[in-house]
């Protein structure tokens, strides 16, 4: 089943790339992370609504789920899914609340690794850094009409026993963040897709406290 999913994840991939122009000049990669840079630099929080799919290789069905993001500087993300069950994630600082029909469980962000990621990577972008992490993955860059693509390998090792892995989508006018793709090590792909994207406005503190 997996050899399968593989070659189908090979096929999706030949696919793609016939459709995306490969970038390679430093020129034009240097213009990308600077028109990145230029956005990041206006952005105080950000608030989205997503649609998350994953694909498991031992299911026939995809999970789909969907909710809100909000994120604001230095590192809060707060992260709820409404379908298809309520459930709260809220990412502070070191640690992690995730909040269920159990009730509330506090634990330590390193457990939850990919997370950690996607809220470094939305942060950076921020705290006017680069949503681009150069310290920790290895880069490549696509392009096609509507999108801005960089493929990112994780360099360290503990990242790679668990993330084959992630792949950003820029929107082509913003430079923001559209989509999300994660792939681990089992082949299990996980895509966010946001919309209803918005930036800088007043958000509820309040969802972000433990």
């Amino acid at each position: 089943m997996k050899r399968i999913l593989l070659i189908s994840i090979l096929l999706m991939s030949l696919n793609i790339c016939a459709q995306n122009r490969h970038v390679t000049d430093k020129q034009e990669i240097n213009e990308i992370k600077d028109q990145v840079a230029e956005t990041c630099n206006k952005l105080q929080n950000l608030k989205c609504n997503y649609i998350q799919e994953k694909s498991i290789s031992l299911l026939e069905d995809n999970i789909i789920c969907k909710g809100e993001v909000m994120f604001e500087t230095p590192n809060n993300l707060y992260w709820k899914n409404n379908q298809p069950e309520e459930l709260s994630f809220v990412l502070k600082n070191d640690s992690v609340k995730i909040v269920n029909k159990n009730g509330i469980n506090i634990m330590p962000v390193e457990e939850h690794l990919i997370f950690k990621e996607i809220a470094k990577i939305i942060n950076n972008g921020i705290s006017n850094k680069s949503i681009i992490d150069e310290n920790n993955f290895i880069p490549t860059y696509e392009e096609n009409e509507d999108y801005i693509i960089v493929n990112m390998k994780p360099k360290k090792n503990k990242m790679r026993s668990v993330l084959g892995n992630m792949i950003l989508h820029l929107d082509r006018t913003s430079y923001l963040i559209h989509k999300i793709e994660i792939i681990d090590n089992n082949f299990d792909i996980t895509t966010i897709t946001l919309s209803d994207i918005y930036t800088n406005q007043d958000l509820d503190k309040t969802l972000f406290n433990f």
